[in-house]
Parts: C-alpha cells; sequence; structure tokens
C-alpha cells in the first residue's frame, strides 16, 4: 500500500488519464486520498474520481479515512513554508489549509506575488536580450 501511496503523490491527477483496476481499488488507501486532495492542492473532484471508479467495482468510499487523511495533511502540510514554496513555484491550491492556518495562506500569497515578478523579471530581461541583439545586427549592417 504504501508504493500505491507514493505512486499518488508523483503521479497525481494523472492517474486519471487511465482507468483505475479493480486491484488499484482494492489496495487503495483512503486516507493518502485525503492526505493527497490537500497537498496537491487538488479541489473535491479529485476524491470524486477515485470515488467513482471504485464505485463501478462496487468498492466504496471510506470518507472517515478520508476525513482522516485529509486532517493529517492540514496538521504537517499547511505551514508558511510549504504556502510560500508552493506560490513561488506559481502553483494554484484549493484553499484546504486556508481555515486552519493563516500563515500557510499569508505565506502563499507573498510566494505566488515573487512568482508573478520573477515572470516579470524574466520576461524584461528577454527583451532587452532581444534589443541587445536587434542592436548588435544594426551595427553589423554598417
Amino acid at each position: 500500500m504504501k508504493s500505491l501511496f507514493f505512486i499518488f503523490l508523483l503521479v497525481g491527477c494523472s492517474l486519471f488519464e487511465k482507468k483505475l483496476t479493480k486491484k488499484e481499488c482494492e489496495e487503495l488507501s483512503w486516507q493518502n486520498v485525503g492526505y493527497q486532495s490537500v497537498v496537491n492542492t487538488h479541489n473535491e473532484d479529485f476524491i470524486t474520481k477515485y470515488s467513482e471508479q471504485c464505485s463501478q467495482y462496487g468498492i466504496k468510499t471510506n470518507l472517515a479515512e478520508v476525513k482522516k487523511g485529509q486532517k493529517k495533511a492540514i496538521k504537517t502540510f499547511c505551514h508558511f513554508n510549504n504556502g510560500y514554496e508552493i506560490g513561488l513555484k506559481g502553483q494554484a491550491y484549493n484553499k484546504s489549509c486556508e481555515q486552519t492556518n493563516n500563515s500557510f495562506t499569508i505565506a502563499y500569497q507573498i510566494g505566488y506575488q515573487q512568482f508573478l515578478l520573477n515572470k516579470k523579471i524574466e520576461s524584461a530581461e528577454s527583451k532587452i536580450n532581444e534589443l541587445e541583439d536587434e542592436i548588435e545586427d544594426l551595427k553589423g549592417k554598417k
């Protein structure tokens, strides 16, 4: 089961590009699904996709385990540094940490603003390089 957890951690939603097998659903840790719904900043559709696919095999969602996983993730994941890193990468998040840890949200906003500034700097640097190349081309034509 632990290996399946790490697959979900690495693959995330891309798992839904293919259909889950009955064996995958039988071995599925609903607690890990709940955990990943917070850590990978997925919305409730993430859990619903697992539920819908596994229900086709008669396997029901264990909501108590999903909630347990979400609580664990909020406790271990929703901290200032993680919020900043997610924002700095420009990733969206589903506000799963917002109700329990205001420092995560503040850090996310700071990180996201830095991400936007970094994008503007990259764009300006690219434009400068473009103009410098153009100047060199004009000098070469004289």
